[in-house]
């Protein structure tokens, strides 16, 4: 049986500051509870017994669960792998099939992509071949048109040079009969000038003459 020494905790207590009545309260408190419950070492070994019975039992549910799960996994895992393979083998047919049926699909396109080219070959030769002629007649009656625009100009080109002959001709005549209007007027007007000077002349020699015949 475990002791407990009630006087050395009650004067730890007061030691530490407890009255002496609370002290020993709880002092006597705490051996009391001590008493009932605390477990001596028959106790302990009865417990260590029962423990280690407890153990080697759960030990032995553990390895016997632990066999029946293994065996358990590999049953799974052989089914599993029996369904897996049998997917494997179903995805690998229809793959098989869905490339099958690609294929298919691929060389019949191929054969009409082939067949759309041939027929735009030859609507791009036969439009080549129209566009050509329709070049080679553009280019003649760019050639005619030209001839054309040539004789043309050098049809205009002759009236005009006979429009300006005619015009330098009339204008030459207009330019002399102005001369000769010119000269008639000049000579008119020189003469009336002559004139003139020869009047005032003979006036001035009338006004020196009176003035010396007044001075005598």
């Amino acid at each position: 049986m475990v002791t407990f020494d009630t006087l050395k905790a009650s004067r730890r207590l007061r030691d530490a500051g407890f009255e002496e009545e609370k002290a020993e309260a709880l002092v006597n408190a705490f051996a009391e509870d001590i008493g009932a419950n605390l477990a001596t070492k028959g106790d302990i070994a009865l417990l260590r017994k029962e423990l280690t019975g407890e153990i080697d039992a759960l030990r032995k549910d553990m390895v016997s669960g632990d066999e029946a799960l293994r065996q358990d996994m590999v049953s799974g895992n052989e089914a599993l792998r029996r369904d897996v393979t049998g997917q494997i083998e179903t995805l690998r047919s229809d793959v098989t099939h869905e490339i099958e049926t690609l294929r298919k699909d691929m060389a019949a396109h191929q054969s009409e992509v082939a067949r759309q080219f041939e027929v735009l070959r030859k609507d791009m030769a036969a439009h080549q071949s129209e566009v050509a002629r329709q070049f080679e007649a553009l280019r003649k009656d760019m050639a005619s048109g030209n001839e054309a625009i040539r004789q043309q100009i050098a049809s205009g080109n002759e009236a005009l040079r006979k429009d300006m002959a005619s015009g330098n001709e009339a204008i030459r005549k207009d330019m002399a009969n102005d001369k000769a209007q010119l000269e008639q007027r000049m000579t008119i007007r020189m003469g009336g000038m002559v004139i003139g000077g020869v009047a005032m002349v003979l006036a001035a020699i009338g006004i020196a003459t009176g003035v010396l015949v007044a001075l005598l």
